[in-house]
């Protein structure tokens, strides 16, 4: 496109300004065009000056001087387009509706106005004419990218997918490093669960925009889906640091840490999600994580701004009698367990109501209710036993080990049965060669671990681990027969997995009861008789026991017994 200009220095104005414009100095080529316009005001210059203000988003200054162009040059296609893209720049559709149609029935073939129409129809959601306009725009450059991305979003609106990805596909394959395009289709997979397909759209859409935090945020679940957990918190970290409002930024960060037990990060971003998003599900999780700290208090006032909600939240209910419990409040423990009976009934409910009102009918705590009791103790379990509680069983055991057994420096192949974190086996480590960790609690054993005290864990039910193909020296009951009431099967697994002559310690709490009997604290207590009597049955002999106070419990003593039993050889 010419000037009207003919001097030798305005032609040189105008070639600087059209050199500054094409290499992306669009101040400098505007102080260029308005130079020019003082001393000869051509609709040329105006139009690129126009086109230059609205490429730094300077829409009004841009508007002005396309209309310039206009009144000098009317019914200019060219400058009608420009227009048009400039009110759609600024919102205003129905005028670049307008200025777009004028421009397209004067010259029918220019596709910018085209495809700029299309851009307005959409955001008008006249949908069906957006369609039409980018598929004319292909019927003349079928390679145009852009217009394939924009004919997909249409498609997607339609809730096409397929045609939708087909085009997203087309747009890639024309522009390889279309950011747009990657992203969306990246979507698409990762909503049909696509993960490795979205992972590698997402990869690839980053490597050209390393700091989108959405995809960023984005790879990171993704990640996460694919079980590649370190890099998908490194992701979501990432996203989180460039924008932290981000949608649900800092819930997938708080369930991540959360997953992770590591209860005082995800609190943080729980809390972080609330101030953005005051919603049920959001109060519930900070509720829940309160009580895994073991700070009851504040888990209640969570959870209780549920119930405000939703009194009939099963969940809230569950957490609350289970709070409740923890706290030893065992009167409102019935009335929320009770409530959440009643609305739906669960066996774990069923076994805590049954000694909460003395109606023993179970003669074995429901495994998953063990395991989810030991999950929210576990983060504050050693505090809580040992400094507050005095759990004297790790004690009473070495003491039996040393002057019963007095066995070697590393002589004792052992197992550790519902293991805890470690407390029992710390007391006893030193006489072992090998010692095995088994829990049902995965809170409780990745504690364990992390003192480094057992040479392998086993994750699930005791009997599950326990065989004939098992031989050991030692088995330890540190503090699991309180939740087995009829021991018979417990002793028949540990007599199979003994050597003969070798030796299980256990504790049991002390009842006069025949047998055994669930207290109102949802543990089982024992008859010494009882042992006495499953020994015989199982070919073992007592070789020791002592009566000890176990621990407190609402600030009194809890009697119990150590045992040492034997093998037969």
């Amino acid at each position: 496109m010419t000037t009207r200009t003919s001097s030798p220095q305005t032609k040189a104005i105008f070639s600087e300004a059209v050199k500054h414009h094409q290499s992306d100095q669009i101040d400098k080529a505007i102080a260029c065009y308005k130079e020019l316009l003082t001393s000869d005001p051509s609709s040329d210059v105006y139009h690129l000056l126009a086109i230059a203000y609205a490429q730094i988003g300077q829409y009004d200054d841009a508007c002005l001087s396309a209309k310039k162009a206009l009144s000098l040059s009317p019914d200019h296609p060219h400058y009608l387009s420009t227009l048009g893209n400039i009110y759609r720049r600024r919102g205003e559709l129905n005028q670049a509706k307008d200025r777009l149609l004028k421009s397209l029935s004067l010259e029918p073939k220019l596709l910018a106005a085209q495809h700029n129409l299309g851009i307005v129809y959409y955001q008008l959601d006249d949908i069906d004419q957006a369609q039409l306009s980018f598929e004319k725009v292909i019927q003349s450059i079928p390679h145009h990218a852009e217009a394939f991305y924009n004919l997909a979003l249409c498609y997607i609106r339609k809730k096409r997918v397929l045609q939708a990805k087909n085009h997203l596909e087309q747009a890639i394959s024309y522009a390889p490093h279309h950011p747009r395009a990657l992203f969306q289709l990246a979507q698409i997979h990762h909503e049909e669960e696509a993960f490795g397909q979205a992972c590698i759209l997402y990869e690839q859409h980053l490597a050209t925009y390393p700091n989108h935090p959405e995809a960023l945020q984005s790879l990171g679940v993704v990640y996460l889906q694919l079980q590649r957990d370190k890099e998908g918190l490194d992701h979501l970290e990432k996203a989180v640091k460039l924008d932290d409002k981000l949608e649900d930024i800092h819930h997938n960060i708080a369930s991540v840490y959360l997953h992770q037990r590591h209860y005082d990060l995800a609190l943080q971003h729980w809390l972080t999600h609330l101030k953005l998003h005051h919603d049920i599900d959001t109060l519930y999780n900070i509720g829940v994580t309160y009580s895994y700290l073991g700070r009851y208090e504040e888990a209640t006032d969570y959870l209780f701004s549920v119930l405000k909600e939703d009194a009939n939240h099963h969940p809230t209910l569950v957490n609350l009698g289970a709070v409740y419990l923890q706290s030893n409040k065992r009167d409102l423990a019935k009335t929320y367990y009770q409530r959440a009976q009643a609305i739906k009934s669960s066996p774990s409910i069923a076994f805590v109501l049954e000694s909460l009102f003395g109606q023993q009918q179970s003669h074995v705590s429901p495994p998953e209710y063990v395991a989810d009791l030991f999950d929210h103790y576990a983060h504050h379990y050693d505090e809580h036993l040992t400094n507050i509680l005095q759990y004297r069983v790790p004690q009473a055991i070495l003491s039996l080990v040393t002057t019963t057994l007095n066995p070697k420096q590393n002589s004792l192949i052992a197992i550790d049965l519902g293991c805890g974190t470690g407390l029992c086996a710390g007391a006893i480590k030193p006489f072992c060669q090998h010692i095995t960790g088994v829990d049902m609690s995965a809170n409780m054993l990745e504690c364990a671990q992390k003192k480094n005290l057992y040479d392998e864990t086993f994750h699930g039910d005791v009997f599950d681990y326990l065989s004939p193909n098992i031989r050991v020296d030692l088995i330890l009951c540190g503090d699991l027969l309180p939740y087995l009431g009829d021991l018979d099967p417990l002793f028949s697994a540990c007599t199979q997995s003994l050597k003969p002559r070798a030796k299980w310690l256990f504790s049991v709490e002390m009842t006069n009861n025949p047998g055994y009997y669930l207290g109102d604290n949802a543990r089982f207590l024992h008859n010494k008789d009882y042992i006495f009597q499953l020994a015989e049955k199982n070919h073992l002999t007592v070789i020791a026991y002592e009566n000890i106070q176990l621990r407190t419990q609402q600030q009194a003593f809890v009697p119990g017994y150590i045992f040492c039993l034997e093998k037969d050889g």
